[in-house]
């Protein structure tokens, strides 16, 4: 399998364990409608990891986010952030 067709796989495990948990009456994620996720503040994004290991569809975002490579914002409890020497926060 591709790198493009596994991630397409992650994303849609990611929309269907979401869609499932919603459906059964789970409160939204932690990152609905949050800013700290996407925050340029180091210790917003710190927070927002946290917050990522009590969520129901937490081992879904981080093979997405890791599929994906991200290159900023908060993905599955990890701050996926490059600084600029290169290492993530």
């Amino acid at each position: 399998m591709s790198r493009t067709e596994q991630l397409r796989v992650d994303l849609d495990l990611l929309a269907e364990a979401m869609r499932g948990h919603l459906d059964a009456g789970g409160a939204p994620p932690p990152c609905a409608h949050r800013h700290e996720w996407l925050s340029d503040d180091p210790h917003d994004r710190a927070e927002a990891a946290g917050a990522c290991q009590h969520c129901p569809v937490f081992l879904h975002a981080a093979c997405a986010a890791a599929g994906r490579h991200q290159r900023f914002v908060v993905w599955g409890g990890l701050d996926w952030t490059v600084k600029s020497h290169g290492a993530r926060s």
